[in-house]
């Protein structure tokens, strides 16, 4: 290795040390279209088996004359996309909200709230029998969470396999959601408080429900990781537009932090993994929409993470598995359309994108480098934030 290094620091005898260095790089899997009829679908949650679930349009039918499509729930891989289906069949629309490690989705069809295992769709438990409601998260120990409708109001509840359990809500609420459950069974949402009719993010855990930190009032977690870190939405007062805005925020050990800089953006964070890794959506006032990945303080554009000439434009990100694959949605180059996508990180080094690191990634690393095509995408191989020998070095290593 040693001599390696100064064979080729001899050659060439620079380094690329004022390069822009973009963190990782992303291939992009269409995920594709419930109907050929109408194609529009949206990413939604994914696991760590690369299983993915989202919305997809259904194809028309026919009802009292008109034709109408409605957006089915969608089971997604190893490029196979399945119709989770509906209570009403090819009539009736279905939501989904999550999938786990067990490829177990959950969601909501004809306003009651289901789970979809092995191609079965089945309705969750609720009062009466009738769970009139949504499921939203659920854990790799099968618990769901979510909300149900009672005679005084929607409560924050968790099921189990035959029974649910309703959580409480803030201290003069009246309403509450539970939005997402991680492994060590730590519930957030949100819920009413003190006779307003604004919703507060919160916590719940054994029993006890506790008021997450917040910027000007309404928030709402959507997420939280096994390490007790929570995502959602906070809005905030805007003096540059004169209104109050959703920001992208997240909570540690209760505190609200806001992990966009500036006042020009608003939007949401939606997913979070084990390595405190963010995505979500925000805007600008301008109307630029972005789906977006944030990780050690720093935010990222993810239309700037991709092949520049894909054509692809990410407007929203909404999960992101421990591996660091993204479930997001853009607008298709190929039709304009709404698309489900699956983002995956490339293997650093792999410069050409063919999933393999042999001598054309070293040619054109060079050639690139040397030829001033400053616009480096995954070029930083040795991940210490510079481009130089060092990086040509483990690219001849991983194939030697």
């Amino acid at each position: 290795m040693q001599k390696i290094y100064y064979i080729i620091t001899a050659i060439l005898g620079i380094t690329f040390a004022n390069a822009q260095i973009i963190p990782r790089y992303y291939q992009i899997t269409n995920l594709g279209y419930l109907s050929d009829e109408h194609q529009a679908s949206w990413g939604v949650a994914l696991n760590d088996s690369l299983e993915v679930t989202g919305q997809s349009m259904n194809d028309y039918v026919q009802i009292g004359g008109l034709l109408v499509s409605s957006n089915h729930g969608f089971y997604w891989r190893d490029n196979e996309m399945i119709d989770i289906g509906s209570f009403a069949e090819a009539q009736g629309a279905s939501h989904v909200n999550d999938i786990n490690n067990d490829g177990v989705v959950v969601g909501f069809s004809c306003e009651m709230a289901f789970k979809w295992e092995d191609g079965q769709l089945t309705q969750l438990n609720g009062p009466l029998g009738y769970p009139v409601g949504t499921a939203y998260g659920i854990n790799d120990s099968g618990l769901i969470v979510g909300s149900l409708w009672f005679w005084y109001g929607y409560r924050a509840v968790v099921w189990d396999d035959t029974n649910f359990v309703v959580l409480g809500t803030l201290p003069g609420g009246d309403r509450a959601g539970a939005l997402d459950i991680n492994e060590n069974g730590e519930v957030v949402g949100a819920s009413t408080f003190g006779g307003f009719n604004s919703y507060r993010a919160c916590y719940w855990h054994q029993g006890q429900i506790t008021a997450l930190g917040t910027f000007c009032g309404t928030s709402r977690a959507y997420a939280i990781n096994n390490l007790g870190v929570s995502i959602g939405v906070s809005y905030e007062y805007l003096p540059i537009s004169d209104e109050m805005a959703p920001r992208p925020c997240a909570w540690v050990d209760g505190d609200v932090i806001d992990i966009i800089d500036g006042e020009y953006y608003f939007g949401s964070a939606y997913g979070i993994n084990d390595s405190n890794q963010i995505v979500g959506n925000v805007e600008q006032l301008g109307g630029y929409e972005y789906g977006f990945l944030w990780e050690d303080g720093v935010i990222y554009d993810l239309d700037g993470l991709i092949d520049p000439d894909s054509g692809w434009n990410i407007y929203e990100a909404r999960d992101i598995n421990n591996a660091g694959y993204i479930v997001a949605s853009g607008w298709s180059p190929e039709n304009g359309s709404t698309t489900a996508i699956l983002l995956s990180p490339l293997v650093p080094g792999d410069v050409n994108f063919d999933d393999e690191i042999d001598i054309i990634d070293i040619l054109m690393f060079v050639n690139h480098i040397l030829s001033l095509d400053i616009i480096i995408y995954y070029y930083d191989i040795y991940q210490d934030g510079i481009i130089n020998i060092l990086d040509i070095i483990l690219l001849i290593d991983n194939i030697v």
